[in-house]
C-alpha cells in the first residue's frame, strides 16, 4: 500500500453542510484565480475559452 486515499475516500464521511462549505470555497477560489491559472487548471485553450464565454478574440471585432 502506497499510504494515499482517493479525495472521495476521504471525504467519503462529509456531511450535507460540511459539502456545502467545501463547494462554496471551492467557488470562492476559482473567482479569486487569475484567468491564465484558471484556464491552465481546466486544461483549455485561450480559443476554448474564448468560445465558452461567446467572445471574440480583439483582433476579430471590427472597429468603430
Amino acid at each position: 500500500m502506497t499510504g494515499r486515499n482517493r479525495f472521495r475516500d476521504l471525504t467519503r464521511d462529509f456531511t450535507p453542510e460540511r459539502r456545502r462549505r467545501v463547494e462554496a470555497r471551492k467557488a470562492e477560489l476559482r473567482a479569486a484565480m487569475p484567468l491564465h491559472e484558471l484556464r491552465r487548471a481546466r486544461a483549455m485553450t485561450q480559443q476554448a475559452i474564448g468560445q465558452a464565454l461567446r467572445v471574440k478574440h480583439p483582433a476579430d471585432v471590427p472597429s468603430e
